[in-house]
């Protein structure tokens, strides 16, 4: 999945760079998880914090032509890392649309 989202890219710079005044829109959410637990005298536990990121969702949209528009929607899951092996890296979406009209629009894509 990620290697379509890097050949789409790639093969649509050169129709980026020549748009001009349509530039890259970045943006995206997160949803964190923040753990907290009170230290216990009687047994000696101390303080304990803990702030996840559960999901990192990244998009980046270009209109193209004046009727043609690309998304592109990469996801992180559960505070993802490479090296440690846990969570997951995803490409949720890679479309472009052309948009008819007001009325309809046709979207190919993942």
């Amino acid at each position: 999945n990620t290697c379509i989202a890097l050949l789409f890219l790639c093969l649509t710079s050169g129709a980026w760079a020549q748009a001009g005044e349509r530039d890259l829109r970045l943006f995206g959410y997160f949803q964190n998880n923040f753990f907290h637990s009170q230290a216990n005298f009687k047994d000696g536990r101390v303080v304990s914090k803990l702030l996840l990121r559960q999901q990192l969702n990244v998009f980046l949209q270009r209109d193209l032509a004046p009727k043609w528009t690309a998304l592109v929607n990469f996801e992180t899951l559960n505070s993802y890392s490479s090296s440690r092996d846990w969570g997951a890296f995803n490409l949720e979406e890679a479309w472009v649309k052309y948009r008819f009209g007001h009325r309809l629009s046709l979207k190919l894509g993942l």
